[in-house]
């Protein structure tokens, strides 16, 4: 039997903050793309942070057409839009 801890919340503190150094880092070297965006959303997103997950879902959205991550970024954007206090631009977004 092997323990794993990773995902106790004192790991996943830690496992966030490194990784949004990360994807900020991969971003300065490759700004404006729209797959690293979006995981920086994700990252927002996991931290309850709702309205800045919202800013880069939108950085992410229009470049990302035709992408295996549309549909999980759409749907993202509109929870984090709700949750953000901002569901009129969330039905403005789903009536597009």
């Amino acid at each position: 039997h092997l323990g794993h801890d990773g995902y106790l919340d004192a790991q996943m503190g830690a496992k966030r903050d490194r990784n949004r150094a990360l994807l900020l880092r991969d971003l300065a070297a490759h700004p404006g793309d729209p797959y690293i965006a979006y995981q920086l959303g994700r990252e927002a997103e996991g931290r309850d942070q709702f309205a800045e997950a919202c800013d880069w879902y939108a950085k992410a959205l229009a470049p990302c057409a035709g992408t295996g991550y549309l549909h999980d970024l759409l749907v993202r954007y509109l929870h984090c839009l709700g949750r953000a206090g901002r569901a009129d631009e969330g039905l403005a977004l789903a009536g597009e």
